[in-house]
């Protein structure tokens, strides 16, 4: 290590030391937020480069913080996401493959550990994909889950989500505090509420009305009669999307306001995060996520606040990261060990501008669930679509279709052009690297939750 390195990573150490303490020299509590949006794909957010976008507080936190301009999801389905991400394993060590599969009671979850170290916990989830019988609630004080049927989904809207949260912050929490927040929009149904519904397209008079009777006809599902869309009613449902991202970052802005006195934002980490995205008609996969690992669904946004102890400059961070860092990077900002097999890493250094070593990026798609059935018992997302990214390159694998893919994201970010011929060795060397990380911990998933599974195959979560 370089002397240069050494001195910034010495200088880190002390700021997050520092950051423990005030002027008078007593102990300041680490307060650390997690927000996590459902289903926002990181190029429909204005700090992203969306010209379409009405994200004004999502561009404002990431002028003022630090924006991870290569952030990808280690699956692209909401439970198994957020088990990552709390855990910091890959789906694969977590025993996690999709929704509806409990979380295993021996995976270590962040909550449980800050718990113990005496952090008053409390989460805040939007949609019963999440609810506390998929094992998430593990660690919290309070486990609020009151969800309303909504659009066709049982949900709860940003508003509510929002003005609960603050309700909890106006009781005065005791410090130090880890709060989650999960905000279910903008996944489908795409029925965003006035006036966010007519942002764009507000002349149109189709049948695409975002309901999830329509989503599943266009994409022929549930055996009811399929509808053929046409370019303007395909236009009309990415209008809808953009109005739910809009309502959701209307209601996000009370939440970063009141995370933004001096007061609170003197000792509190803010990370925000989207646990996938969604494919609008890429890759003729129409309004859905979960089937492929093509960037509409794993490319997210991922923004990070930190106080101004730790004298973070705000800018954008070029070194690809993965979703499932969130875990480590919080327990380390508490000041406590990570644990022994954790798979993702602190970020920390990242975030204070010490050089780290570059690492692969592995993810894997959790549709679709017929596969499953064909080895029942290995882990189930063995045949689907999976992806390693080394940036620019990344390989796409699809098992089951004995498919594979190799596209430079610089070059083709929309990923229409495979190079796996040109690039016979690159394919051979990325191929081989998912096998080992294949081959790495593998925690059987826990018994399918029966009436969880009926009810999320009802609201097309499964297919």
């Amino acid at each position: 290590m370089s002397w240069r390195a050494g001195g910034l990573r010495l200088l880190c150490t002390i700021l997050l030391v520092l950051a423990w303490s005030c002027g008078d020299g007593e102990r300041r509590p680490r307060n650390v937020v997690l927000i996590t949006i459902d289903t926002l794909r990181a190029d429909y957010v204005g700090c992203y480069g969306y010209a379409r976008a009405h994200t004004p507080h999502l561009d404002a936190l990431a002028a003022e913080g630090v924006r991870f301009a290569h952030a990808f999801s280690t699956i692209n389905t909401t439970l198994a996401s957020h088990a990552a991400m709390l855990s910091g394993l890959h789906p694969q060590a977590a025993g996690v493959p999709r929704n509806s599969f409990p979380v295993p009671p021996d995976v270590p979850l962040v909550a449980e550990q800050l718990r113990a170290a005496g952090y008053t916990t409390a989460a805040f989830v939007s949609a019963s994909a999440l609810h506390s019988g998929m094992g998430l609630d593990r660690g919290f004080d309070l486990y609020d889950e009151r969800f309303t049927f909504e659009g066709d989904q049982e949900q709860r809207r940003a508003e509510t989500t929002t003005r609960a949260v603050l309700a909890w912050l106006e009781r005065q929490p005791p410090e130090p505090f880890f709060l989650w927040v999960h905000y279910f929009d903008p996944h489908y149904p795409y029925s965003p509420p006035a006036p966010f519904d007519t942002l764009h397209g507000g002349g149109y008079r189709g049948r695409a009305d975002g309901s999830m009777d329509y989503l599943h006809r266009i994409q022929g599902k549930k055996d009811l009669p399929r509808i053929v869309p046409g370019p303007a009613d395909l236009q009309r449902l990415i209008d809808l999307y953009d109005g739910e991202i809009a309502y959701l970052d209307a209601w996000l802005g009370p939440l970063l306001a009141d995370l933004g006195r001096p007061e609170r934002r003197a000792s509190t980490l803010l990370i925000l995060a989207a646990d996938h995205g969604e494919s609008m008609t890429e890759h003729d996969y129409f309004f859905d996520h979960g089937l492929d690992v093509y960037q509409p669904a794993m490319g997210v946004p991922f923004l990070v606040r930190c106080p101004p102890s730790l004298k973070v400059a705000p800018r954008v961070v070029d070194e690809p990261v993965q979703t499932h860092s969130i875990a480590p990077t919080i327990i380390a900002y508490a000041g406590l060990p990570v644990f022994e097999e954790c798979q993702g890493r602190n970020l920390l250094p990242l975030l204070c501008g010490e050089p780290v070593e570059r690492r692969l990026a592995f993810g894997e798609a959790s549709k679709p669930a017929e596969i499953e059935e064909s080895a029942p018992d290995e882990y189930r997302n063995l045949y689907k679509a999976q992806m390693v990214i080394d940036y620019p390159w990344k390989l796409v694998l699809t098992p089951y279709q004995d498919r594979v893919e190799l596209f430079n994201l610089e070059a083709d970010p929309d990923e229409l052009r495979s190079l796996t011929l040109e690039e016979p060795a690159r394919v051979g060397r990325m191929s081989r690297a998912v096998l080992k990380w294949r081959e790495g911990p593998v925690r059987r998933a826990e018994r399918i939750d029966p009436e969880n599974e009926r009810r999320l195959r009802s609201l097309g979560y499964i297919n």
